[in-house]
């Protein structure tokens, strides 16, 4: 094993990041990355595993528009989480126009507008979802809220972003469109959901005067989104702030991205007979007529948050005893790796006749999978890795600058998935940086520990941290050998 292991078992770490050495030679052939070495006998093949502590932390916010992820998936509704606290999510969209020039009011054979033959009927907004995509009690019962967007939404570009933060002071009109009484189970048996391909659709009513205003647009504000999107700038969708401190209440992700997910205008026409002396009679006939306004990636929607979390969760405090990563802009873990990379300085650096070198390192992590009896609390069954840029934001991958001002990848895998058999998540660390920042030629940021696509992602995972067993480890595999000029 590398000399410098009987001081390397004294050294602790002070400040927001402790390690705990707890050194041991294992029967680990640690045969990856041993084509890297130079052709001589492999002496001794270990391991040295490290328990490592990480610290809690909050993201002041995060991107949440559409550009974020490929599928977005809206959460809506409020949660009382036994693990995570109070969090309350709504959105904002625009709507778009239709593949179709709007004729709400055009008779095709007169060329004109005829408001004698059509009328308007209703405005609803329509939003699709997933079977047990929820979180919390399924049954739980709320209120969904719309209202409009009185200030106009600019276009989405790299400087020009979306975050979960979204101030709606003086941006979101008083007045109430609509509302509906809801519930992600909504009472359908298995059957039920199985004949509707598992997804179910809501359909809120927006109102009169909405509909009145959108039916009597004049010809020029439906030629073009950004006309039509000047005169109704947009809904933000929420829910009524009611739920009890006892109650556990539900989170439910909206698929915007689904044609079924749109604001549809229900109108019709009056047909009536023709008399002798050519004039309109009797009616004959009303005929239902229907244009949907789509919800896609050519408009801005975004997601908005409110977290409170519960008591006994403090920021930065190593001797916390688990972790808690969440989705949608809430918690967060971080872990500074810099000072057990910099204990292999020595040892990498080490002259003489037997040489060091790195096979493999692992960090892994450990979730505390105790479930949540009679509520949906599934567990992410995957975790990332990341850095924050200038902004605050996680960002992938995750790379550092060397020396020579080249680009290094920190880690092989930015994402690992949960490993039943084992109970962990395992990150495997580029052995080239490790061995690279251990020899002081590249820096080590601190690391954030976050759910992939976590500005829609509602799951999270709870973490073991101050644990003798199951907390995180670093694992350094490594190999000891003689140089070829010793063997000569």
């Amino acid at each position: 094993m590398p000399n410098n292991t009987s001081r390397l078992l004294k050294w602790s770490a002070a400040g927001i990041f402790s390690a705990v050495f707890m050194w041991a030679c294992e029967n680990d052939p640690a045969t990856i990355g041993l084509d890297t070495l130079p052709d001589t006998d492999v002496l001794n093949a270990n391991s040295v595993s490290t328990n490592v502590y990480g610290v809690q932390t909050q993201p002041e916010r995060v991107t949440s528009d559409h550009m974020a992820v490929y599928q977005p998936r809206l959460p809506l509704g409020e949660l009382n989480d036994p693990l995570a606290g109070y969090t309350r999510a709504g959105f904002l969209t625009q709507l778009n126009l239709g593949e179709r020039t709007p004729v709400f009011r055009y008779d095709a054979l007169t060329d004109t507008i005829d408001s004698a033959k059509y009328s308007p009927v209703a405005l609803e907004l329509n939003l699709v979802y997933r079977y047990e995509d929820w979180l919390g009690d399924p049954n739980a019962v709320q209120t969904i809220q719309v209202y409009e967007v009185t200030e106009h939404l600019p276009r989405i570009t790299s400087q020009n972003r979306y975050h979960s933060d979204f101030d709606l002071e003086g941006k979101i009109g008083a007045e109430l469109l609509g509302e509906m009484s809801f519930s992600p189970l909504a009472g359908q048996n298995d059957s039920v959901w199985q004949a509707h391909s598992y997804m179910d659709t809501i359909s809120i009513n927006l109102g009169e005067d909405l509909l009145e205003r959108i039916f009597n647009l004049p010809e020029e504000k439906l030629q073009t989104r950004e006309a039509f999107q000047n005169e109704v700038k947009g809904l933000y969708v929420t829910v009524k702030p009611e739920l009890a401190p006892e109650k556990t209440g539900a989170l439910v992700r909206f698929d915007l991205n689904l044609l079924a997910s749109n604001m549809t205008l229900h109108f019709q026409k009056v047909l009536r007979e023709i008399t002798n002396e050519g004039e309109e009679g009797d009616t004959l006939q009303i005929e239902p007529k229907s244009y949907l306004f789509p919800i896609n990636r050519e408009v801005v929607f975004f997601s908005r948050y409110e977290h409170q979390p519960l008591n006994g969760f403090f920021l930065d405090d190593p001797e916390v005893t688990h972790l808690l990563v969440q989705g949608m802009g809430g918690p967060m873990a971080r872990m500074d790796l810099a000072p057990l990379i910099s204990q292999w300085t020595d040892s990498l650096a080490q002259q003489g006749d037997l040489r060091y070198g790195i096979s493999g390192v692992d960090l892994v992590l450990r979730p505390d999978t105790t479930p949540i009896a009679n509520l949906h609390f599934p567990y992410s069954q995957r975790l990332s890795i990341a850095q924050l840029n200038e902004r605050g934001n996680p960002v992938f991958p995750i790379a550092t600058r060397t020396e020579e001002g080249d680009t290094l990848a920190i880690f092989n895998n930015q994402s690992a998935d949960y490993d039943a058999e084992t109970n962990s998540f395992t990150f495997r660390m580029n052995q080239h940086f490790f061995e690279t920042a251990a020899k002081g030629n590249a820096e080590v940021p601190p690391l954030y520990l976050v759910l992939p696509d976590m500005q829609y992602n509602f799951y999270r995972l709870r973490l073991y941290n101050r644990h003798p067993d199951f907390g995180p480890v670093l694992k350094v595999k490594y190999v000891s050998y003689t140089t070829n000029e010793t063997q000569e």
